[in-house]
């Protein structure tokens, strides 16, 4: 995940994405009765309709009609179960789809269905609360300390950078209004590349294996990217209906936009959460305030990949090293990884897994 090259290699997302959620691969997981259906089911049918977007709603293609109508048969599938099987613990937001169809490009259906449950438990499980909304929307609101803190980080070796990002910080407070970016921390920029899933699945590689907050971290960012024209805005609603279309300018091809995403990372490192966002979402949503990546989410750990009677203990996993650490290929912690799949799994794909690591591919 960590390699450029990987943000076009859909095989080894196959592979490295259900490690990196910690999905079993001995559990199946069943999809829920028809009969069992939760209160947002209408509107999540409601807004599996509008997915999919670069597959024509309306085509005389019999072979585009039906592609379409199985993707959204299986997306279906997918987000309702993640919302039967968490219950009451999470609430549906629209968007929730969009980052499920990622899932169901990438994975496929009964993998995706997995990873999809694992992040609604793990790093979207703040969003997915119900305060997820809220939560998103004041952490915006707190946008434009991060973009000062950023500026002043990057003063001394990318002055340019540093003052578009000062700029930015006032935009944020003035003219341009942040909760443009709550559509993009709840959906990981799904959303605004529903057309193009590709690219979002090059974000969804940094994403997966980082700190939940790092989503924040990106939007600055991506907001930077086109802050002249944000700038250049004749008015607050100009501004934002520029914002808007930002991602989809910037974010364009995979190995950038994994880029960007890593970029985003590597400021995390530098500038904590706690030193911008505030109390009252940390107090929300304490997930946010975490500067290290678990692996697995901390409830999981010694119950979701390794639970089939395997005995591989989980103090392992709650050593909380540094982000290079976490992702990189030589860390103690990928080391503890590979050496428990290689101790304790039999399975073929689970040692292409291994040997994966090994080479140093995530």
């Amino acid at each position: 995940v960590c390699q450029p090259g990987f943000a076009a290699r859909r095989d080894l997302r196959q592979l490295a994405w259900p490690v990196i959620l910690g999905c079993n691969p001995c559990e199946e997981i069943s999809w829920p009765s028809t009969s069992l259906r939760h209160k947002e089911y209408d509107q999540v049918e409601l807004d599996i309709q509008r997915s999919f977007p670069d597959i024509p709603r309306y085509s005389e293609s019999h072979v585009q009609q039906r592609l379409r109508s199985q993707k959204m048969h299986d997306l279906s599938r997918i987000v309702n179960t993640v919302l039967v099987r968490m219950g009451s613990s999470i609430s549906y937001y629209q968007g929730f789809h969009d980052v499920c169809s990622v899932f169901l490009d990438e994975l496929h259906v009964q993998n995706g269905k997995s990873a999809a449950v694992q992040l609604a438990r793990g790093s979207l499980h703040w969003a997915l609360g119900h305060n997820g909304v809220n939560i998103a929307a004041k952490a915006a609101d707190q946008l434009h300390i991060l973009a000062l803190k950023i500026a002043e980080t990057l003063e001394a070796n990318e002055p340019l950078k540093s003052q578009r990002m000062r700029t930015l910080s006032s935009l944020l407070q003035q003219k341009l209004n942040p909760f443009v970016t709550v559509s993009w921390s709840l959906t990981w920029f799904s959303h605004s590349l529903s057309s193009n899933r590709t690219v979002a699945a090059s974000v969804f590689d940094v994403l997966l294996a980082a700190p939940p907050c790092t989503v924040f971290y990106l939007c600055i960012l991506v907001l930077e990217a086109g802050v002249q024209d944000v700038q250049a805005a004749e008015d607050d609603g100009e501004a934002y209906g520029v914002a808007q279309s930002i991602p989809e300018k910037v974010l364009i091809e995979p190995t950038s936009a994994w880029a960007l995403a890593r970029e985003a990372a590597d400021l995390l490192e530098k500038i904590p959460p706690s030193s911008w966002i505030g109390s009252d979402v940390i107090s929300l949503a304490p997930s946010l305030g975490q500067q290290f990546s678990s692996l697995y989410p901390a409830d999981m750990c010694g119950t979701a990949f390794f639970d089939q009677g395997m005995d591989v203990p989980p103090a392992p996993w709650a050593v909380q090293p540094t982000y290079s650490q976490t992702l990189g290929s030589n860390s103690n912690r990928w080391q503890l990884l590979k050496s428990s799949i290689i101790a304790s799994v039999a399975s073929g794909a689970l040692i292409t897994v291994a040997n994966l690591l090994a080479e140093g591919y995530f």
